[in-house]
């Protein structure tokens, strides 16, 4: 198994990745830097721009990502929505998004639950809502040979107030897919801010997703509540949050040995840049990070 750095370039690069008219220029100034073998990003809509993306990605031989989460949570579309009519709507709308990433030469579409709309003792409705919808998705990505679904749980009460989901929840329902024979087509994204939110363990929780994952997102939570930055903020690495490289490390050397779904587990820094970064910068720094990170798990053997 290889652990290989990627790049959430939609949360990197967050001030400039809506804009598709420069877009393609971004991407390739990066790969002059460095050239990562998978990139995590938003979907291209302009047709053109779109099938150069997808040409620039095949000619890089990169593995390609496409986050969906922004684009349903803009149009208040939810996978989990307990409203029959909306939650169709958003299995539509995610077909739409499928097909263009297979234009894009994606190979993964990550995406979300959707946030909690009922109250708590009255949430099994949307949690039975989004399982149809997982369901309608996998059997509409069989047609596509290239393409998976990558699913991100989020946290349920700290601050996004998602669905999904905490750790327990998604074992069951991935048991509970793969006995139905509906597990080729679907992973799990171990992301340690979402984890933390939910009041789990990091290293605990990825061992029991490992065989459910290839993907491992990197990212940083302040632990006291009573903080402004408290919750899902996207913050740099280390202080005062608990990611810092001792724990990058640590948690890198024990994903070295558990067996997770693939040969190929990719890892990446999540971290948003602002307007007022330097995001090329910031890209360095989040790479040396992660680079220094993967050295000291060598150094741990």
């Amino acid at each position: 198994m290889s652990l290989i750095p990627s790049i959430l370039f939609n949360n990197v690069f967050d001030p400039i990745s809506r804009n598709e008219a420069e877009i393609m220029s971004y991407y390739r100034d990066l790969y002059d830097i460095y050239e990562y073998k998978s990139l995590e990003t938003r979907l291209i809509f302009d047709k053109e721009i779109r099938k150069e993306f997808a040409e620039f990605v095949s000619r890089k031989n990169v593995s390609v990502t496409i986050w969906s989460t922004s684009n349903l949570n803009n149009k208040k579309l939810y996978l989990a929505d307990p409203d029959e009519e909306r939650r169709q709507e958003a299995v539509r709308y995610m077909k739409e998004i499928i097909d263009l990433s297979v234009e894009s030469n994606a190979e993964f579409i990550g995406f979300t639950s959707g946030k909690k709309i009922l109250p708590n003792l009255e949430m099994n409705k949307q949690i039975q809502n989004f399982e149809k919808s997982v369901i309608e998705l996998i059997d509409y990505v069989e047609q596509y040979e290239q393409i998976e679904l990558l699913l991100e749980p989020l946290d349920t009460d700290a601050d996004k107030k998602f669905v999904v989901g905490s750790t327990d929840y998604v074992l069951d329902l991935f048991e509970r897919l793969e006995e139905q024979d509906k597990l080729n087509k679907l992973s799990v994204c171990i992301d340690t801010a979402h984890i933390v939110l939910n009041n789990e363990g990091v290293i605990k929780n990825m061992k029991k997703l490992s065989k459910y994952s290839q993907r491992i997102h990197l990212a940083n939570v302040v632990l006291d509540q009573e903080s402004e930055l408290f919750g899902d903020k996207h913050l740099r690495v280390g202080a005062p949050g608990f990611l810092t490289q001792k724990f990058a490390a640590q948690m890198l050397d024990e994903a070295d040995r558990l067996k997770f779904r693939s040969e190929k587990v990719y890892v990446a820094i999540e971290v948003r840049g602002q307007e007022t970064d330097d995001l090329f910068k910031l890209e360095k720094e989040n790479r040396k990070f992660l680079f220094q990170a993967l050295t000291n798990k060598a150094n741990n053997k």
